[in-house]
């Protein structure tokens, strides 16, 4: 099966949560990708309202509002974002602070970029950054951000 965005074709042959109906998708959460489509795409910006984590202190339920940008480069991948969204109802029961929960999506994301989906090496994004903004809670609002620059790219941020 193949999407069409203007001239891009975009192959979803590699995307199972796409079109699949799993009975608990978050169980077997994982982050999907595919193939960045030719044309120039500059940045990929990823904004939702949707990541619920537990307080490791007192369990009580942390809402967060989330940015993931990135630049992705040729031969590179894209995050597919319905396996995204499954990825991050995951943490709906987890317990993290808001610091190392940034820090986690940051890494899994580079990760699920930096290989395609049979587990090949792909070309990483040059940069990645993962920006979560917590709800206020006790009168207090907690931004966090984890950013990731390709070390293989010099004077690139």
């Amino acid at each position: 099966m193949a999407l069409y965005s203007m001239d891009a074709r975009i192959d979803t042959s590699e995307l199972k949560l796409l079109v699949e109906h799993p009975s608990d998708p978050v169980a077997t959460a994982r982050i999907e990708t595919f193939a960045v489509p030719t044309g120039g795409l500059d940045e990929v910006r990823i904004t939702g309202t949707e990541l619920v984590c537990r307080c490791p202190v007192n369990r009580q339920t942390d809402v967060y509002d989330f940015t993931i940008a990135y630049r992705p480069r040729p031969g590179g991948r894209c995050v597919e974002t319905k396996s995204l969204k499954y990825y991050l109802m995951s943490f709906r029961d987890r317990a993290e602070f808001a610091e190392a929960l940034a820090v986690r999506v940051m890494g899994d994301v580079v990760a699920a970029l930096s290989r395609d989906a049979s587990g090949a090496p792909a070309t990483p994004p040059s940069t990645l950054s993962v920006e979560l903004v917590q709800a206020v809670r006790g009168g207090m609002r907690i931004t966090a951000r984890a950013t990731y620059a390709d070390p293989t790219i010099e004077g690139e941020s």
